[in-house]
């Protein structure tokens, strides 16, 4: 299947992402690096995956690192709240 990335905000640097990484002390998975350097804040189409029990989740966005709210804000906000080791990367269309 192909994705079409669409109302991306604008590729973004290594550096964006390292400076990112380094502030919180984690390292980005490479295909979510590359992924997010090309369509950062994008939308993907099609855009509903698959479970491996049968059920379906759908994806709206990717945060941005760049544009409001970006991944770091969105990090802030809910951090208290996150299991520890999991960090946000994307939005799906219930706000979660």
């Amino acid at each position: 299947m192909r994705i079409i990335w669409k109302r991306t905000v604008g590729d973004i640097s290594e550096d964006i992402i390292n400076k990112v990484e380094k502030k919180y002390g984690i390292q980005f998975p490479d295909d979510y690096r590359e992924c997010v350097k090309n369509y950062n804040g994008g939308h993907p189409v099609p855009n509903i995956f698959s479970y491996d029990d049968g059920g379906e989740g759908v994806f709206d966005h990717l945060l941005s690192f760049t544009s409001e709210p970006n991944i770091v804000v969105v990090y802030e906000f809910i951090s208290d709240f996150m299991p520890k080791g999991i960090f946000p990367f994307a939005i799906d269309p219930f706000g979660n």
